[in-house]
């Protein structure tokens, strides 16, 4: 996925998956795998405020350290 894809291509790319099926962060980039590699997922959310509250609509992926 590319930085500006939306929800609507990410659930495309994914209707032929099982409701069960991993989700795993992944990169090219070896700086990037190390990083990663520390990291869960714990939640995926839509959310609508930015952090100073102003409207936006986005989607959210929450990381925590392992």
């Amino acid at each position: 996925m590319k930085s500006n894809d939306s929800v609507g291509d990410l659930r495309a790319q994914a209707a032929y998956c099982s409701g069960a099926t991993q989700v795993i962060l992944v990169s090219k980039d070896p700086k990037v795998q190390e990083v990663l590699r520390g990291l869960r997922i714990m939640r995926f959310y839509p959310d609508t405020t930015d952090a100073e509250g102003n409207w936006t609509s986005v989607f959210k992926v929450e990381v925590d350290s392992r």
